[in-house]
């Protein structure tokens, strides 16, 4: 992570091979630093997610809000045993939740 993180800040590495996943939340964390003292957007969000999901085509919803009927969860366990710790609230009420944070 050291070595993404001094890449992005154009600084010296030892110039090996950073995975992506590495570079790309190295690439939000230095953002996240030279905007800190900005107010939190959602153009913020979704500039942030867009960094650290780089290539993934499995994702609908790259830089937006989720808007599907499915719920999400954070889900444990084995199948047919599973736990849900964590219960999103629906997509439609997403946005409105999201003003509220971000106010």
């Amino acid at each position: 992570m050291q070595s993404s993180i001094q890449r992005q800040l154009s600084l010296a590495t030892e110039g090996k091979r950073v995975p992506a996943a590495e570079q790309s939340i190295a690439e939000m964390m230095v953002d996240l630093c030279r905007s800190h003292a900005e107010p939190l957007t959602e153009e913020t969000l979704f500039r942030w997610h867009r960094m650290v999901i780089p290539g993934r085509r499995d994702l609908a919803a790259e830089g937006k809000f989720r808007t599907g009927a499915e719920p999400m969860q954070i889900v444990s366990g084995a199948v047919g045993a599973e736990r849900v710790y964590f219960e999103a609230p629906p997509a439609k009420r997403v946005p409105g939740e999201m003003k509220r944070f971000l106010a």
